[in-house]
């Protein structure tokens, strides 16, 4: 090939080809001025209204006692109208309502054969794709609400003019390209940049060659997924990128930016040079018309305050399920099926999808939905996502109504509990014979697995039972899962969902305090956990604890065991914004772990259990029943206290578990059983076993620590009871519980000590960094080595975190302490705080954005902890350069000359390049002449000291705004003073360098400010009438001042001086 790009940017790497791609799959590329003008030509303008209104005359007509007529224009232009977003309640309900619009149209009054009557507008043909009108644009500017710099988004994709997508695209090879490019988007999100575009988007994506995800409004980094299609998709995608673009679709395509490209994309296609790329595959599974739809009407939702969309196993699941239920067969019947996600996967979410799918499925008349789930807060999820198919849910208050509800055969949806649907269809015959009655049932619980199907055919003859588990089923249950129809794929294992980072892994570490109780074991432990406390402080906690004379042996073991939990979460987690679990065997040993706990003081807990007189979940042996008489009445007392101080027993469990889930307490939650299964709080982080579970319902339990959370690596299981012996491989827990098939499972749970035998290692490649210094390792050549090498000194910042994040899992095992010699945890401890200090200084030197606030905070806890350092390291957010004061202090914190003269230039450069737009001639200039002065200084042409006195020197005229050979007349009219820059600068490419022309310059800037001023109004700068208008008067002006003085100035010259000046008046006078 002989054209070479001029430089691998996201141009032509991401953005031009995905552009290239979405043409082929049938959308219009708009040009910049098309663009405008579909934008009513308003720079804050999001909806194409032209498009959009010319395509509500073509899709909708009424219809009415034989005649048809269109829609009024006064109707369609408010139908318009009411498509704007209203932003008061937030971007998040904005966002809802704007759905609920395109979902299920809006009604209007219209006349027709005599009679006045509601006739329902629709916005977009959701069932044919081809009716829709589909665009596409690229570098798409749009005037932010706080009135500040355009913000230019790499591409938006258009539904009849509406913005359903956002696509950002990145060149390959940034170490943290998803990072961020994630976090753009949420930056526009804000409700003073683009939060009017983002109340209609439904998809959001992240594109580089190598590597494409997908989100949707407010996802956060973690939650950000990958798609993988379930049939092979390359020979088809390979064609499609290669088949050629007509001579129109490129002239359009590579007219305006794009223009230098075009040989070079020509001579890919002749080539058929067009891979297989990753963000090709994405762009091609989610935003092909017919996807795109169909993934924003069935398979988006709102959840817990979340907007979310689904995952590709959700989609296909849903869709091969659909696939099965659609034909009844020769009894009648439609044929159900188990769907297999593990947890955390999103599977109560896959079975409302899935639920409101049926609801919109036209092959299946009035379907009638029966859900079946223990989680209370889906209930309001299910009642919003139905509104949006016009359907009220209902929810079975008894089982007589429950009863009722299912004998009626209407097109319905209905929600109910698991016990409630058991009692129901094991004391009811022939409650409805309906064919289209779907069953979806949450099965969290399964020790009556077998016995449903008998009963529900019983009661219920002709239904189709679907169900959702969550973890492997045992080989006997896979025998009456077939039953029920069997799997349907996909299956999502623990597997799958590791490779996706769906969830996190668990690890897991054995704590022996119960295998020795005796007063030297005791003693020994006291001393371990002890060692932070002072004398003093060690004397009353030995005191509280007590000693085994004193206690019955239970309560000794339950005491250590508290102390230990306390002591762990404390110094551990504590401040992270982690929360644990605690599981106990029954509700009286729950409040004693609560009492010890409180009696300790260092970590809040609350008791979550059932009604005294039900049982636990995964209730032990020795239930309520085989309390004694005083256990029972102190779980009684505890229980009317709740009662009494909430109110009911729902309300205590919300008001609980939802200060657990997202305010500031509890940290820890006391359980027996109740919330083992099911109950979703993904800052988890910690599960603490205190009592026997098995099987399924251990594996249930362990869970609850497996969901994403950010800052959040692993769930961690602190088993003090034995459960899961000492693991040295995973699938050593399967070969302990024998019922499990082995291949469901593998990489469920690795052994704390397994991960922390890779500390040396990550020590090791920390050090390596480094090695290319050799003997002249201290740390200003270190940091001098890493500021001159951005790749390298991300790579660092890898490593480090590595490295600190398994010494604080180290520290925290208390076998690893126990065997690891103290000069080895010294040395480790050591390079902790040197190598943290120094990604402190690189930061600061490099006047980088401060990200990762979880990971900092890991890290704070970690040095508090364990360090002890007077000061602990913590990076804080960059002073503004004109803070004079607080910057000379965080520059003579420095520790060398070069540092404080690298931090000057990095803080510098950065300034330039947020404030570019207020004085881009200044900034331009200012930004040549430091680059030329660290090429001296690494040419060592420059000392240290002359080096940081010209930094010092450029921090004046920034501050001071001291111009670069700029007339004195303009230093009071700093406005004036860049439009004077934008002139000079014209003025010197067209040969004007004469004194006298220069001081021509001067007076057009004044009398431009003069304009400018005048003309400007209320939020001008999101008004086109105003800017136009400035645009006038300054072009009357530049050519009647070129013609009395004889200027040579062009067209295209005075345009590109009315341009620069607007783009600066837009930044200082917004």
């Amino acid at each position: 090939m002989s054209f070479t790009p001029p430089s691998y940017l996201e141009d032509h790497a991401s953005q031009v080809p995905a552009a290239r791609l979405l043409v082929q799959l049938g959308y219009t590329y708009l040009r910049p001025v098309e663009l405008h003008t579909a934008r009513g030509n308003r720079p804050d303008g999001v909806l194409l209204d032209s498009i959009l209104l010319a395509q509500l005359r073509r899709l909708n007509t009424i219809s009415f006692k034989g005649q048809t007529k269109p829609f009024s224009e006064d109707n369609l232009r408010a139908a318009v109208d009411v498509l704007a977003p209203t932003l008061d309640d937030g971007l998040l309900r904005a966002n809802d309502r704007i759905l609920d619009l395109l979902m299920l149209g809006k009604s209007f009054e219209e006349e027709i054969a005599g009679d006045r009557k509601s006739f329902t507008l629709r916005y977009i043909d959701w069932e044919q794709p081809a009716r829709n009108v589909w665009h596409l644009a690229a570098e798409v500017e749009i005037a932010p609400k706080d009135g500040g710099k355009p913000c230019r988004l790499d591409l938006v994709l258009f539904v009849n003019g509406i913005p359903l997508a956002v696509i950002e695209c990145k060149r390959p090879g940034g170490k943290d390209w998803p990072g961020d490019a994630i976090h753009q988007l949420l930056g526009y999100q804000q409700p003073n940049k683009l939060a009017p575009l983002f109340a209609y988007a439904q998809l959001l994506l992240i594109l580089n060659d190598h590597d494409a995800r997908f989100g949707t409004i407010g996802t956060k980094e973690k939650f950000w997924s990958k798609w993988s299609e379930r049939e092979p998709q390359d020979e088809l995608l390979g064609a499609l990128l290669n088949r050629p673009l007509t001579e129109g679709q490129k002239d359009a395509l590579f007219a305006d930016r794009f223009a230098y490209l075009r040989p070079y994309f020509d001579e890919l296609e002749l080539d058929g040079g067009f891979g297989l790329s990753a963000q090709a595959k994405l762009l091609h599974s989610l935003c092909r018309p017919e996807r795109l739809l169909e993934l924003v009407r069935k398979f988006t939702l709102f959840d817990a305050g979340e907007k979310k969309i689904a995952r590709h196993q959700q989609y296909f699941v849903v869709k091969n399920t659909l696939d099965r239920v659609r034909h009844l067969d020769a009894e009648g019947r439609r044929e159900g099926g188990v769907i297999w996600h593990t947890q955390g996967s999103g599977k109560s979410l896959t079975m409302v999808m899935l639920a409101k799918a049926l609801a919109m499925e036209p092959d299946i008349p009035n379907p009638q939905i029966v859900l079946v789930t223990d989680r209370i807060d889906l209930d309001r999820q299910i009642e919003r996502t139905f509104h949006q198919c016009g359907l009220i849910p209902t929810r079975a208050r008894t089982g007589k109504h429950l009863k009722e509800l299912l004998a009626d055969n209407r097109r319905a949806v209905v929600t109910t509990v698991l016990k409630k649907f058991s009692s129901v269809v094991r004391t009811s015959r022939d409650v409805s014979s309906n064919p289209n009655l779907f069953v979806l049932v949450d099965e969290g619980h399964r020790s009556h697995y077998a016995a449903m199907h008998a009963e529900m055919k019983l009661a219920l003859p002709r239904a189709c039972y679907l169900s959702f588990t969550g973890t492997p089923l045992m080989n006997a249950e896979k025998n009456t899962a077939q039953k029920f129809g069997g799997f349907i794929e996909p299956t999502y294992t623990i597997n799958d969902a590791l490779n996706d980072a769906a969830i996190v892994p668990l690890l897991y570490e054995g704590r022996h305090i119960l295998q020795s109780v005796d007063a030297a074991g005791i003693d020994k432990w006291f001393g371990v956990v002890s060692e932070p406390l002072s004398e003093p402080q060690k004397v009353a906690l030995k005191r509280k604890l007590g000693t085994k004379t004193q206690l019955n042996e239970v309560e000794s073991k339950l005491q250590l065991v508290a102390l230990d939990i306390s002591e762990h979460f404390s110094r551990f987690l504590q401040g992270t914004g982690a929360r644990g679990m605690v599981a106990v065997a029954n509700k009286a040993v729950a409040l004693k772990m609560k009492a010890f706990l409180d009696e300790l003081g260092k970590v809040t807990s609350e008791v979550v259990i059932s009604a005294p007189d039900r049982p636990e979940d995964n209730d032990d042996d020795v239930g309520y029943d085989g309390l004694s008489g005083a256990a029972k009445a102190e779980v009684q007392r505890f229980w009317n206290g709740m009662m009494q101080r909430y109110g009911s027993e729902e309300a205590y469990l919300e008001k609980v578990t939802g200060g657990f889930k997202h305010g500031e307490e509890p940290e820890l939650l006391i359980v027996v059983g109740k919330l083992l299964v099911g109950f979703d709080a993904p800052r988890t982080t910690v599960l603490y076993l205190c009592r026997r579970l098995e099987g399924h319902a251990l594996l249930q339990a362990i869970a609850r620590v497996n969901r994403l959370f950010p800052g959040k690596e692993y769930g961690l299981i602190i088993d003090y009871f034995g459960v899961i012996r000492e693991l040295g491989a995973a699938l050593d827990l399967y070969g302990s519980l024998p019922e499990f098939d082995e291949s469901d499972l593998a990489q469920a749970l690795r052994n704390v000590a397994d991960e922390v035998e890779n500390l040396r290692q990550h020590h090791s490649a920390l050090l390596a960094v480094f090695k290319s210094l050799g003997a002249r390792a201290d740390n200003e050549s270190c940091e001098r080595l890493l500021y001159d090498n951005e790749e390298l000194r991300q790579d660092f910042y890898e490593r480090l975190s590595r490295f600190s994040r398994t010494l604080g899992l180290a520290l925290s095992s208390e076998g690893w302490v126990e065997r690891t010699p103290a000069e080895t945890v010294e040395l480790y401890k050591r390079d902790l705080v040197r190598f943290q200090a120094m990604r402190v200084s690189l930061k600061q030197r490099c006047a980088e954005d401060i990200d990762h606030a979880e990971y900092e905070a890991r890290v704070r806890k970690l040095l508090h902890t364990h360090v002890k350092s007077d000061e602990v390291l913590q990076i804080t957010q960059l002073t503004n350069i004109h803070e004079r004061e607080k910057f000379q202090a965080e520059i003579d914190r420095l520790h060398s000359d070069r540092a404080r003269a690298d931090t000057i230039a990095s803080r510098l450069k950065r300034t330039f390049t947020e404030r570019i737009a207020e004085d881009p001639f200044f900034y331009r200039k200012l930004s040549r002449i430091i680059e030329d002065v660290i090429a001296e200084h690494r040419a060592e042409r420059l000392t240290d000291a002359e080096y940081l006195a010209q930094m010092q020197d450029a921090y004046r005229q920034v501050t001071d705004r001291e111009r670069i050979d700029t007339p004195h007349a303009l230093d009071s009219q700093p406005a004036a003073r860049a439009f004077f820059g934008v002139l000079e600068e014209t003025w010197i490419r067209r040969g004007l360098n004469t004194e006298a022309q220069r001081q021509m310059a001067v007076e057009a800037a004044i009398k431009i400010d003069t304009i400018v001023k005048a003309e400007r109004r209320r939020d001008w700068t999101r008004n086109a009438d105003v800017q136009n208008a400035m645009r006038a008067r300054i072009d009357d002006y530049l050519h009647d001042f070129k013609d009395q003085h004889g200027l040579d100035l062009d067209f295209d010259s005075i345009d590109l001086i009315i341009e620069g000046v607007l783009g600066i008046a837009r930044a200082r006078y917004a």
